[in-house]
């Protein structure tokens, strides 16, 4: 029974693209705590995101899983999707300094508009006009939910260059690997692998060029990592899992659109995740870790509003 509905769900791409933007609210809510009180700058974020990446690979000689050198074509294709993901994750930390997760989210899934326009554009990917109608609707909910603080235009201004370019290497990111599991002909794992690998080479390279110099930075993460190991296992683990949620739900769906539009929910995740630890530090009387997820309910009218027209866009699309 159990291996059943393991099988089930290994197979159904629909389940799996609602895991990862659970995973990766829980993330991203462990994010703020990072950006507020531990990480120094964007690269600290990433370094220790590529360390924990490498954890899949460890299962190969383990025997747990295989992997196959492919043509060196896909070999390429699938380093570059893992790069761009790395890059787009620097993009990320940058943002999320301004520490309002919920508009940082909405603002990164202007890619529900941006991957369907790359995957025509690059595979020639054409979807039915109700998809093409749902993927509208998501869009509309995500820009309410992006100018749900117009009280704030400065702070707009402030991250819309790292933002578009957090966005754009994400799209370009999931058309790539969207591709390379497509001319994988079902060998997931050693596309998962590659993938993780160029993300992880890209999140190193930034060693070479370091304004702290390799040593101090070295020496920084090390400190970091000792005293924050425990809460670091734990956000990273997700973060994996998360990353490999939504590739296997890129390698079985009928369209990477898709994935895009369901990964587009995250910021409810994130809200709902907020909520709770809302409600769990007003308990314990722990008024700085209350106020740093008090901050995302802010315009929280216009965010219900948004979420309501994106869940429609997705029922539309699934």
């Amino acid at each position: 029974m159990f291996a059943y509905f393991f099988e089930y769900i290994w197979k159904n791409w629909l389940i799996m693209a609602f895991f990862a933007p659970f995973f990766m609210a829980l993330v991203n809510i462990l994010d703020i705590h990072f950006v507020r009180n531990v990480y120094r700058d964007a690269r600290d974020g990433v370094f220790i995101s590529g360390i924990f990446q490498l954890i899949p690979w460890i299962l190969v000689p383990l025997g747990l899983i295989s992997f196959h050198p492919p043509d060196p074509t896909v070999f390429v294709l699938a380093l570059m999707a893992g790069g761009f993901l790395s890059l787009a994750g620097y993009f990320y930390f940058r943002t999320i300094f301004l520490n309002d997760m919920v508009l940082v989210q909405t603002g990164a899934n202007t890619s529900v508009l941006v991957v369907p326009f790359l995957a025509w554009l690059f595979t020639g990917e054409k979807l039915a006009l109700v998809h093409y109608l749902g993927i509208i609707l998501a869009f509309l909910g995500i820009t309410i939910l992006t100018f749900s603080k117009q009280k704030h235009p400065g702070r707009l201004r402030m991250f819309f260059l790292p933002l578009f370019c957090m966005v754009s290497l994400l799209s370009f990111s999931m058309v790539l690997q969207g591709q390379v599991y497509r001319m994988m002909d079902g060998d997931f794992w050693t596309g998962f692998l590659l993938f993780i690998l160029g993300g992880v080479l890209v999140a190193f390279g930034f060693f070479l060029r370091d304004s702290l110099g390799f040593r101090e930075r070295l020496g920084h993460i090390f400190v970091l990592s000792r005293k924050n190991l425990s809460v670091f296992i734990l956000a990273e683990s997700l973060s994996v899992l998360g990353i490999f949620v939504s590739q296997r739900a890129i390698d079985l769906s009928p369209s990477v659109s898709f994935v895009m539009v369901i990964e587009s929910l995250l910021p409810i995740f994130v809200l709902f995740l907020s909520g709770i630890l809302v409600i769990f530090f007003w308990f314990l009387g722990k008024k700085e870790a209350l106020s740093i997820y008090v901050d995302q309910f802010t315009s929280v009218w216009f965010k219900l509003m948004a979420i309501l027209i994106i869940v429609t866009g997705v029922y539309l699309i699934t």
